[in-house]
């Protein structure tokens, strides 16, 4: 499709907007849910070094299209849409009704003379407090993700077995 006149809106070229890059996480995520491979190239109208600048070229360009996280897009005013009748709300996010996820890692470099602030970190992310912020920002925290692993684990025993591959 090249036009959203082919999906019942007005006649114009539908924008394609992506990040640039393989190893940010929506970009990494998008690359393995879509297709299966990390590696795939998207073909799009305009390529963006990161998340804000392509946000607001959404904002500025009605006829565009692209994916984002959900905890930034819900920031902005953009239309953010629903995948297989799913609302990315935090319920159906936690639950794993909405399987167009991505994790969020928290990592750093143990050499860092910070490493010991990145610790203490990663320990209040962690903590009770810490997941409250995170709840309180429309996103899951981790342990209460667990539902998404175990649904893409299924899917994955699922597809083994219906191609024959135990």
């Amino acid at each position: 499709m090249t036009n959203w006149s082919e999906l019942g809106g007005a006649d114009a070229p539908i924008q394609l907007f992506a990040r640039k890059g393989k190893i940010s996480g929506v970009g990494r995520t998008t690359r393995k849910l879509l297709f299966s491979d990390y590696n795939q190239e998207f073909v799009a109208s305009q390529i963006f070094d990161s998340t804000g600048p392509l946000e607001q070229a959404i904002i500025d360009e009605p006829n565009a299209i692209a994916i984002s996280g959900i905890s930034s897009a819900r920031k902005r005013d953009v239309k953010i849409l629903e995948l297989d009748g799913k609302y990315p709300s935090y319920e159906n996010v936690q639950t794993g009704n909405y399987l167009l996820y991505r994790p969020l890692y928290l990592v750093f470099n143990e050499a860092s003379p910070n490493a010991e602030q990145i610790k203490d970190f990663i320990q209040f992310a962690d903590s009770e407090e810490g997941r409250n912020v995170i709840r309180k920002n429309g996103t899951v925290p981790y342990l209460e993700g667990l539902n998404l692993m175990k649904n893409k684990l299924e899917e994955s025993r699922q597809a083994r077995q219906e191609s024959g591959l135990h």
